[in-house]
C-alpha cells in the first residue's frame, strides 16, 4: 500500500489557506497547507481502489484513480468566490467507463450494496447527469462518499471525500473532447468560459451522440434530428474544430501500454507536440507518491511550468489503460470524432459539404 500522508492541519486553516490562494495572498505556508491537504487523500484513493478493482476485474469496463492536480484546484477556487476549499468533493477521483447505460447502472447499484462503513453523500440521484444532463450537455453520474475509517488508525482520514465518476463511452469521448478543445483553442465550454459557436456546438453535438447511440436525449430534446445535424455542420463551417480535432489527433503524442502505476507531466510551453507530455512509470504506488512530492516541490520552485498529475489504473482484464480513462491529458478524440460522423450520417437529409 502507498505510504499514507496524515492531514497536518484543521479544516478551519485549510479553509484560510484556500481563501488566501483566491485573494492572491498565498504564501509558502499556504500552498504547504493545501499541498498536504491534497496528498492525504491517497490515503482515501487507496481505501476505495481494492474494493473498486476487485468488481471490476471480471467486467469489460475501465476503472481509473487520480488526485486532482494542483493548478486544477487553484483554478476551482478562483471561479468560485464562496467555494471553500474543504467542500471540494472530486481531489480524490475514480473514473468508471462502460460500454453502456445498463452496464453502468449495474455496476452502480451494486457498489452502493458494499459492505464498507463509508457514508454516500450523493443521495437520491442528486448528481446524475444522464437522467438529468447538464445544460451544457454534460452527462454521467458523480457520486460522493465521505470516507469513514474501521480502525482506529484510520481516523486521520475521516471525512474526507471521494468523487465515484460513472461515464458511457460515449459520455466519456464528448467529455474528453470539450476539455481538449479548451486545451488547443482555449474555449472552455466546460467552466462555461467559450464562444457562442463552441458552446453550441457541444450542446448540439451532446445530443447527437446521446440519440444516436445511447436512445437518449440531452440538453436539446426540442430539437429533431435533421436540425441538429444541420446546424453542427453549419457550425463546424465556421469554427473546423472536427478538422482541428482530426488534424492533432493525427500528430499528437502516441503513448502506450502506460504502466498502471504513472505521473503524468505537461509542459505547459512545449516547442513541439512531442514534447507536451512526459511519462513516468513506477512499479508501485507508494514510489509514485514519493515522486511525486519532489516533482511538485520542484515545479513551485521553478514557477510552475509543468501541469503534474498522479494517476492509477486499476482496470479489469479487458478494459483499457491510464491512456482510455484519461483521454483529455492525450488530446485524443478519435472517439468523439468518429461517433460523431457516425451520428451525422445516420441524420435525415443530411451531408457533409
Amino acid at each position: 500500500m502507498a505510504r499514507s500522508v496524515a492531514p497536518l492541519h484543521t479544516r478551519s486553516e485549510v479553509k484560510k489557506a484556500g481563501r488566501a490562494i483566491r485573494a492572491g495572498s498565498a504564501r509558502l505556508h499556504d500552498h504547504q497547507i493545501i499541498e498536504n491537504f491534497r496528498a492525504s487523500h491517497v490515503h482515501v484513493l487507496n481505501g476505495f481502489q481494492a474494493s473498486l478493482r476487485n468488481r471490476a476485474r471480471s467486467k469489460d469496463i475501465t476503472v481509473a484513480q487520480r488526485l486532482k492536480r494542483r493548478v486544477t484546484i487553484y483554478d476551482k477556487l478562483t471561479r468560485r468566490p464562496n467555494f471553500s476549499l474543504t467542500e471540494m468533493q472530486d481531489i480524490a477521483g475514480c473514473r468508471l467507463i462502460f460500454k453502456n447505460t445498463q452496464e453502468l447502472q449495474d455496476f452502480r447499484s451494486s457498489y452502493h450494496r458494499a459492505n464498507f462503513s463509508h457514508k454516500l453523500l450523493s443521495e437520491n440521484d442528486r448528481y446524475n447527469y444522464i437522467i438529468s444532463p447538464k445544460p451544457d450537455g454534460y452527462r454521467g453520474i458523480h457520486d460522493v462518499y465521505e470516507y469513514c475509517g474501521r480502525s482506529s488508525s484510520s481516523k486521520p482520514w475521516d471525512g474526507l471525500r471521494i468523487e465515484l465518476q460513472y461515464r458511457t463511452i460515449y459520455q466519456h469521448a464528448w467529455a474528453t473532447a470539450v476539455e481538449v478543445a479548451g486545451l488547443l483553442t482555449g474555449n472552455e465550454h466546460k467552466f462555461g468560459r467559450a464562444a457562442q459557436a463552441y458552446s453550441e456546438f457541444f450542446c448540439l453535438t451532446s445530443e447527437l451522440i446521446a440519440r444516436s447511440f445511447e436512445a437518449s436525449t440531452s440538453c436539446r430534446p426540442d430539437l429533431t434530428i435533421s436540425e441538429i445535424a444541420k446546424s453542427i455542420l453549419e457550425i463546424d463551417q465556421e469554427i473546423k474544430i472536427l478538422n482541428l480535432f482530426e488534424q492533432y489527433n493525427s500528430v499528437a503524442l502516441n503513448v502506450t501500454a502506460i504502466h498502471k502505476n504513472a505521473i503524468l507531466i505537461f509542459n505547459k510551453r512545449p516547442e513541439k507536440y512531442q514534447e507536451r507530455t512526459k511519462i513516468l512509470r513506477f512499479s508501485s504506488f507508494s514510489d509514485a507518491v514519493r515522486k511525486l512530492e519532489k516533482i511538485e516541490q520542484a515545479n513551485v520552485r521553478d514557477g510552475d511550468p509543468y501541469d503534474v498529475v498522479l494517476v492509477r489504473s486499476v482496470e479489469g482484464p479487458k478494459s483499457g489503460s491510464i491512456q482510455s480513462a484519461f483521454r483529455n491529458y492525450f488530446a485524443d478524440t478519435r472517439d468523439f470524432v468518429s461517433y460523431v460522423q457516425q451520428g451525422l450520417n445516420l441524420a435525415p437529409n443530411s451531408h457533409r459539404g
